[in-house]
């Protein structure tokens, strides 16, 4: 008996996220039953109730029947993943003959965000006229992000020991103001890691006057690549008790917002030189560290972290000093 129509996929057939309707046409309507087999034969998703289910099977069309689905189901989990794809193909028509778009191919379209990342704990703070070795924090997890904060007299500082972790200069970085190694002079140097199960704690070379770090782990950060989405700096040359790290424009939901200033004084050691953080751009702002020191000139450095659930501006940072000193300051957004 000859075919009485075409069975194809529609085309154009849009791909959505979830459900998945699979539109298969004949083309034309006619007298007879006409019937094709569907399955899914690749993709990058797994199929079997993981990602989707869709059990091979065959499209009825009865006469006058022109369009049929093909009934996949997707998982909606709670995965933070990329958009998968399912292959599926038409094959052996009755009563028909297969068109142009025996198959197709659909995309799963990832509709889960990845939560903020947290403040995990900071090391003990370190410092000194000569290098220093500031701890790594304590409960670390394998890709945790560590970054150290170190404050110099404006003088130039770098990691000569790595001591098996790979540690970079974050963009932005320095932060730095006054005459280097004076007593008006300050600079913040942000350094960071993706901690790799059995790194050490880094050593930092000798500035000069004297150097204060301390470093701090983030968890949850993307896994690959540099962990921050956007960062910021600036200086404050003027000695005052007001300080304004400055903010920028994230593009991802749900950063971590790391905020660090670094100031020329006082000379002497504490840890409570700041308070009054403030953001209204960020959820949450915490303090996690404040140091003061004698080492040198001596100088102070504080971090203090905040939530940006929307991608958008977060503006400055507010914070205020108990001794008036000149400030280099940073923001570094932290992606999931």
């Amino acid at each position: 008996m000859q075919a009485c129509a075409v069975t194809t996929f529609r085309p154009g057939f849009a791909n959505v996220s979830r459900p998945i309707r699979g539109n298969v046409d004949c083309a034309s309507a006619c007298g007879q039953t006409v019937t094709v087999q569907y399955a899914a034969t690749g993709g990058t998703a797994t199929g079997g109730g993981v990602d989707y289910t869709l059990t091979a099977g065959t499209l009825t069309f009865n006469p006058g029947v022109t369009s049929q689905n093909v009934p996949i189901t997707v998982v909606n989990d709670s995965l933070v993943e990329s958009n998968e794809t399912i292959i599926v193909t038409l094959s052996s028509p009755v009563n028909a003959t297969l068109g142009a778009n025996t198959t197709h191919t659909y995309t799963i379209n990832d509709n889960d965000t990845a939560p903020t990342p947290t403040f995990v704990a900071a090391g003990t703070v370190a410092s000194g006229t000569g290098a220093i070795t500031p701890a790594l924090p304590s409960g670390l997890q394998t890709n945790d992000i560590l970054l150290l904060f170190v404050e110099t007299a404006n003088q130039t500082i770098s990691i000569t020991n790595q001591n098996g972790g790979t540690w970079t200069q974050v963009t932005g970085s320095p932060q730095g103001t006054g005459t280097a190694g004076g007593t008006a002079a300050t600079s913040l140097t942000a350094f960071w890691s993706r901690y790799n199960g059995t790194q050490g704690a880094p050593t930092t070379s000798d500035s000069g006057n004297h150097q204060l770090g301390r470093i701090i782990a983030i968890r949850g950060a993307t896994t690959s690549g540099n962990p921050w989405d956007v960062t910021a700096g600036g200086v404050e040359a003027t000695s005052d008790t007001s300080g304004s790290i400055p903010g920028a424009t994230t593009t991802v939901a749900n950063d971590l917002v790391v905020v660090a200033i670094a100031t020329s004084l006082p000379d002497a050691s504490g840890t409570a030189q700041f308070s009054g953080w403030t953001n209204a751009g960020l959820s949450s702002l915490t303090e996690c560290t404040d140091n003061t020191v004698t080492a040198g000139n001596g100088g102070g450095l504080a971090i203090a972290t905040g939530g940006k659930a929307t991608a958008g501006a977060y503006g400055a940072t507010a914070v205020t000093l108990v001794n008036a000193a000149q400030k280099g300051m940073m923001s570094i957004a932290i992606k999931p």
